[in-house]
């Protein structure tokens, strides 16, 4: 609708989806469940799913400032993204990138909902104030839900890990369901596709898109010199 802002969906895709052929980057539900008709109805919005290149990851710096210029310069005719309503959400490689996204760039997001991934849990801190809905599978054979990983992911926990570093440092936001061991299979999944019931959970759904980025974030420059900034780009010092 003209003169209308609307919020902003990232996802990102796994590891199985990379490659040249855009099709792949909507091969899980996260890159359509947003975009589907009945979701469109109760929350209009705009979904974007960009792809990451064969041998290559969310977590490389490169794709991370692409991620960042597509959020500050992606434009509709006649409508605009709403910059206090950005979300991301991914599975797998994505869930990683979403912990590295919202590490990183905590001002640019209203929330997150990463599904199976891992991060780095002393870089999470400076997301505690993004809130987040994390998913995982207790008994999750690629990606632990707890505990370090192996090569080529040193230094990078689960998402139990990170949701107890989060609170840790003080978030106040943070939900985290975990899928018991068996549970899966139970229902005829895998153990490590927990984004086949996480994007299914329309609690979850709605309670991200009920999050608004009011935030403003202070730096301190030096004594009595502060620059602070909010999630519309506005700045001050």
């Amino acid at each position: 609708e003209e003169g209308r802002s609307y919020p902003l969906v990232i996802y990102l895709h796994g590891a199985g989806e990379r490659g040249n052929d855009p099709r792949l980057a909507l091969a899980n539900s996260g890159g359509y469940t947003f975009a589907m008709p009945d979701w469109q109805k109760k929350h209009p919005c705009y979904v974007a799913a960009p792809q990451v290149a064969e041998n290559e990851w969310w977590t490389d710096d490169w794709y991370m400032e692409m991620i960042v210029r597509l959020i500050m310069t992606l434009s509709f005719k006649g409508a605009a993204i709403d910059r206090a309503r950005v979300y991301i959400t991914g599975l797998s490689m994505g869930g990683m990138g979403t912990w590295k996204m919202i590490s990183k760039y905590p001002g640019l997001f209203a929330a997150a909902m990463p599904i199976c991934g891992a991060g780095d849990p002393f870089e999470i801190r400076a997301a505690k104030d993004v809130p987040v809905w994390a998913f995982h599978a207790a008994d999750d054979p690629v990606v632990k839900a707890d505990g370090y990983l192996s090569a080529p992911f040193e230094g990078n926990v689960g998402s139990r890990w990170l949701v107890n570093a989060l609170r840790g440092a003080g978030a106040a936001d943070v939900r985290y369901t975990e899928y018991p061991a068996g549970w899966m299979e139970e229902h005829d999944k895998h153990p490590h596709s927990a984004w086949e019931p996480a994007y299914a959970n329309e609690q979850a759904k709605e309670w991200m898109f009920s999050k608004v980025n009011d935030r403003y974030d202070i730096h301190w420059i030096m004594p009595g010199f502060y620059w602070i900034e909010d999630a519309k780009d506005a700045s001050l010092y």
